[in-house]
């Protein structure tokens, strides 16, 4: 009798030994980051500015194909809120997970971004937010299936014959997978092209053992599974399974910034897709009044140098980052808004362009200066180096210096200096005005490159001119300036301009044209030590052109 109470005794407990495997616990995170050292230690926040694009799911499994036709597998197809805003969204989960572990110094969410904005919308946004690239996850797999009977089966099977159905009900015996697989993007806010891209997928698929409660009662599942499954069953499968996969896609995401784009940071392919080129162009035509030129195309020149730069296919400045103010709108608030609009996307990895085209003069104490409009009318003379110093704010790599006007050619149409003015600089060596410029930007941080329409040098020699052509409808240098850097400069047609490329063009074309009024202009170009190498914007050359 005895025997018999310890024999059933044992049969009752059986199943519930076999179904101790059936567990669904999500693993700590944190435990896993230490055992796998999925952050290393002397870890530090990569030096980028993220911005996290809404998660959109482009999935490579067919919903209607395998949930109508395979009952061995169901696609869980994501709605709105499973895949951006919900507190347990994926995109929070990887909000969550970046900045819980610090894989960046900045990581966002980009303000207005929606799930069907385009890359270039997304690109555009991130902008605006001073960002460095964007983070796009694209959920290509997220599916639940069957694997198949585990070795309980055979146990369960004959409890379920021998004993009684009811204590199989709670054997773990039929194993279930899932996948969730997302393709993580790193595009450039500057040019939007792709910097990394990797498939976020566990190691080995998450698969786990079921009992009957599990997936849903069947008084004969042990026989049936997955047979009878519809939505329900499949939808009870998935809540089980996807926070265990989600779980893992933290894991791989986390090795990923840690162990691909970590170390690729650094690199100069990286920093280089990532380099924004950024300009600001200022052009004021003088009015003929009190001692200030007549221009008519200073405007055009600068609105002109906007719009093209960014076209150009190599080294091209950032479209929503190349703004013109010209006119009545040139004033010193004016200039200083668009400054403090561009000089956030302008930092230790980028480049500035800062265009002038006008009317150029001297300050009392001998130094370059451009004439600015003034509210109310009129004008007013900002020294070149205050300009300098503001657009140097967000300390740039490079401060490119495009100047299309003269500072001590008083019988000159772009010049409005005075005789009072040329004194102090009477005693003044012949080196140009402008080289000081140089070493200003290499004191705050920053390299330097000046293209000029003249050399500012002052001596007994014929003034320099800076003329304007009213066939080409702009300044005589910007019009070369943008035809050398659209391609006719352009030598070897593979990449940007070089400083060597454009000077060979610039000099002998402009003082061949300037030389038929018999007014001289040769331009002057000059760089820092560590940017003689540096490469101009430029349009390739067609196969047949080089």
């Amino acid at each position: 009798m005895k025997r018999s109470g310890l024999y059933f005794l044992c049969c009752a407990l059986l199943p519930l030994l076999l179904g101790a495997c059936s567990g669904f616990s999500v693993p700590d995170l944190d435990e896993a980051v230490r055992r796998e050292n999925l952050v290393p230690e002397q870890w530090k926040p990569l030096k980028l500015s993220v911005g996290l694009a809404p998660v959109v799911a482009d999935l490579e499994l067919d919903a209607k194909k395998f949930n109508v036709e395979d009952t061995r597998r169901w696609v869980l197809t994501p709605d709105e809120a499973r895949l951006n805003g919900a507190e347990n969204s994926l995109q929070a989960l990887f909000l969550q997970t970046l900045s819980r572990y610090r894989m960046f110094e900045r990581v966002e969410l980009i303000r207005g971004a929606t799930s069907k904005s385009s890359m270039e919308e997304l690109r555009a946004l991130a902008l605006a937010q001073g960002l460095d690239v964007v983070l796009r996850p694209v959920v290509r797999r997220s599916d639940v299936g069957y694997v198949g009977t585990n070795a309980a089966y055979g146990w369960n099977l004959a409890l379920w014959l021998v004993l009684s159905p009811i204590n199989s009900w709670w054997v773990a015996d039929e194993d279930f997978d899932a996948f969730l697989e997302c393709d993580l993007g790193l595009y450039s806010t500057a040019s939007g092209a792709p910097l990394k891209l990797k498939r976020i997928k566990p190691e080995k698929p998450v698969i786990k053992a079921f009992d009957d409660w599990d997936h849903g009662f069947h008084l004969f599942a042990i026989f049936a599974v997955p047979g009878y499954f519809d939505h329900e069953n499949w939808e009870k499968v998935g809540s089980r399974l996807m926070p265990l996969a989600e779980h893992e896609t933290k894991k791989e995401t986390l090795r990923f910034i840690t162990r691909e784009v970590g170390p690729a940071v650094s690199g100069d392919a990286f920093q280089d897709g990532i380099r924004r080129r950024v300009g600001l162009f200022i052009g004021v035509d003088g009015n003929g009044q009190s001692g200030v030129p007549l221009t008519r195309f200073a405007g055009a020149d600068a609105r002109a140098l906007a719009q093209r730069l960014p076209s150009m296919t190599q080294e091209g400045l950032v479209r929503k980052a190349s703004l013109a103010v010209t006119g009545e709108a040139a004033t010193r608030q004016g200039v200083q808004a668009a400054l403090d609009k561009l000089t956030p996307l302008a930092r230790a990895n980028d480049d500035f362009f800062l265009g002038y085209s006008g009317v150029g003069t001297l300050t009392p104490e001998g130094k370059p200066a451009v004439l600015l409009s003034r509210r109310g009318g009129g004008y007013e003379a900002v020294a070149l180096e205050a300009l300098v110093d503001l657009a140097l704010a967000g300390k740039p790599r490079t401060l490119v210096l495009a100047l299309d006007c003269s500072f001590i050619s008083p019988a000159d149409g772009r010049c409005a200096v005075s005789a009072e003015l040329l004194a102090a600089i009477q005693n003044a060596p012949p080196e140009s005005l402008l080289q000081p410029l140089v070493e200003r930007c290499r004191k705050a941080g920053s390299e330097c490159v000046i293209l000029s329409a003249t050399g500012a040098v002052p001596g007994p020699g014929t003034p320099e001119h800076a003329l304007e052509l009213e066939d080409l409808g702009q300044g005589l240098f910007t019009s070369f300036l943008l035809d050398g850097l659209g391609g006719a400069a352009n030598t070897d047609g593979v990449a940007g301009v070089s400083l060597e490329e454009l000077a060979r063009y610039l000099g002998p074309n402009i003082e061949r044209i300037s030389g038929f009024d018999n007014k001289p202009q040769k331009p002057w170009l000059a760089a820092s030590p560590a940017r003689r190498s540096f490469l101009l914007p430029s349009a390739e050359k067609k196969p047949a052109e080089r």
